[in-house]
This record gives C-alpha cells, sequence and structure tokens, in this order.
C-alpha cells in the first residue's frame, strides 16, 4: 500500500492497494465516522486489504473533517474522486462515507455503481432521531433543512445502479430509515439492489468476513 496526497493537509491522501492489470472497475472506499474527527479511514484498512487480496484494485480516500464545515469535507472528497476521472469506479460507502457516496456521485459519469454500507441516507430523519449523538446538527452547524443540497432524500436518485447492504439491528442507521430511501429511490426510477441482512447491526460492515462480507462481495459480482 503507498499512500498518495491530493491536497496539502495530511487528511488529504489516499491509500492505494495492489494495483493490478485489470479490466474490472477501481473500488474506492469512502469511510464513516459521523463526519467527525474521532473516526478516520483505519476502520476500513481491513476491507482495502482484503478487497485488494481479491485482485481488486483499491484505492481508500481521507478527508478533512471539520464540525460546522461541510463544504470543506465535501470539496476533498470531490477533490479524491477527481483523480480517478479517467478510471471506471465503483463507490464504496460505509455509514456517513455511503452518504458521502450518494451525494457526490451524481458529478461522476464514470462512477459505473454505488454500494452503500448501511448508508446515512435520511439527513433530516437522522436529526429527528438524535443520531450519532446529533451529528447531523454537529457537522452542518445547524439544521438538515438548511442543506437540501447534502441531504439524499431531497436530491435525484444516483443515476448509476446503487446497491445498498444494510441489517436489521442496526441502531446507528436504522433499517426503516434506510427503507425510506429505497422507496425514494425507486419512485424516481433508480436502479436499485436491496440486500437485507437477519441479525446484523452496524460495525460488522469493518470486518471481512460473515454475513456482511457476503453480501458486499455479491453486490460487486452484481455490479460488475
Amino acid at each position: 500500500m503507498i499512500t498518495i496526497p491530493y491536497g496539502t493537509d495530511p487528511d488529504q491522501v489516499i491509500d492505494r492497494y495492489e494495483q493490478y492489470s485489470s479490466s474490472r472497475p477501481r473500488i474506492v472506499l469512502i469511510h464513516g465516522g459521523y463526519w467527525g474527527v474521532e473516526w478516520n479511514r483505519d476502520h476500513f484498512t481491513k476491507i482495502a486489504e482484503a478487497l485488494s487480496a481479491l485482485k481488486w484494485n483499491v484505492s481508500s480516500i481521507e478527508y478533512r473533517r471539520r464540525p460546522g464545515d461541510p463544504d470543506l469535507l465535501v470539496k476533498d472528497v470531490r477533490n479524491a474522486l477527481d483523480t480517478f476521472i479517467n478510471e471506471k469506479i465503483i463507490l464504496i460507502g460505509f455509514s456517513a462515507g455511503g452518504h458521502l457516496a450518494l451525494i457526490t456521485e451524481r458529478y461522476y459519469s464514470n462512477v459505473v455503481a454505488v454500494i452503500g454500507l448501511a448508508p446515512v441516507s435520511d439527513m433530516e430523519e437522522t436529526e429527528r432521531r438524535g443520531l450519532g449523538q446529533g451529528a447531523v446538527v454537529e457537522w452542518l452547524g445547524g439544521a438538515a433543512a438548511i442543506r437540501p443540497d447534502l441531504d439524499p432524500m431531497k436530491l435525484s436518485a444516483p443515476r448509476s445502479p446503487l446497491f445498498i447492504i444494510q441489517g436489521n439491528e442496526d441502531d446507528r442507521v436504522p433499517f426503516e430509515v434506510t427503507q425510506g430511501y429505497l422507496r425514494h429511490c425507486k419512485a424516481k426510477g433508480a436502479i436499485v439492489t436491496f440486500l437485507p441482512l437477519d441479525g446484523i447491526g452496524h460495525f460488522e460492515f469493518t470486518e471481512p468476513s460473515g454475513p456482511t462480507w457476503e453480501a458486499l462481495l455479491r453486490a460487486l459480482e452484481l455490479a460488475c
């Protein structure tokens, strides 16, 4: 693995794992953590290494996380994604990383699929429920209603095929909230595949084993 900067800040970097000669799209991982400073791309390392071992070209992006400055974070994600503009890519986002994938996909014609692992998909409902200990208001610096441009429920559905994997015992991103977003996407004619998992919570998605890993590999198979 090598780490490549796309800016001057220590958090403006991309980890690139083994680079293979392959006709498959590159996987770009976007980590979660409810947009806070406590979590970084390290919690996606096991997934990145396991996908690389399966001969996928994998890149895991980092971004600056500043409470009250959502535009800084989104700008970083887009600047990181700009480095892949000449490649076909599959976006895989976990939790808040899934949210970032959902709101940035529309800017990139080279995205061939989006895979959301328990993605945060409804900002107003996430705020209303106080999820992530009030993470929405902390990140946005105000109520979700003031930033409909950052709310997947207020945006058009992804243009590329969308795969959402969700556990029905998730207390960080509740199952029923995700189902509301699925209805939103289907109503707008999006191509959506939902892979629900019984007895699965939230943090199992960071481990390359068990039902969450099997579902991710299934989504990748369908995406290609």
